[in-house]
């Protein structure tokens, strides 16, 4: 996949989580941080000066860490976060080395990990409870036949008390 490509991809994706991102502000620095920084990767391919502002993508990275911990997260959502802070870690890395952006990007992805390993958590807990209830609504027949001994026997019990006072 080449740059252009990735920027459309990312394109779409900012696009498809307007319900998320509801600053069309935001929306279009998000679309110009990423048409930014993959022109500075470009350039530097070339062997040409960076000049993306590092300003506008310190905000936008920050705004999607910040909806990533107080709003509901979608798999439409999770691949926009993944493919910016990407594409982001990696501009940061060649172009900018600012510590924040760098810092943020690797705080978005442990967040994302987390959150993938608890969804994986959850599913593994519901079934896991599925499969306790059938076995607790269960009882293999010895239990009932050593449940009817032990009745006897407390009746037994019982009568040789009744008969012994």
């Amino acid at each position: 996949m080449d740059f252009t490509e990735y920027q459309k991809n990312l394109e779409e994706l900012i696009d498809g989580n307007k319900n998320k991102i509801n600053d069309e502000n935001l929306l279009n620095e998000l679309k110009l941080s990423v048409k930014g920084m993959i022109e500075d990767i470009v350039s530097l391919s070339e062997s040409k000066k960076t000049v993306f502002d590092s300003v506008t993508v310190k905000k936008s990275i920050i705004f999607l860490a910040d909806l990533l911990l107080n709003v509901s997260i979608d798999n439409l959502f999770c691949k926009l976060v993944n493919k910016y802070t990407e594409l982001t870690y990696n501009w940061n890395q060649n172009c900018c080395q600012d510590k924040i952006v760098e810092v943020v990007c690797l705080l978005i992805s442990r967040l994302e990990e987390t959150r993938t390993s608890m969804l994986v958590s959850i599913e593994s807990m519901k079934a896991i409870n599925e499969r306790q209830k059938d076995l607790a609504a269960w009882t293999p027949p010895i239990f009932e036949l050593a449940k009817e001994y032990l009745d006897q026997l407390l009746i037994e019990n019982e009568t040789k008390k009744g008969v012994t006072e």
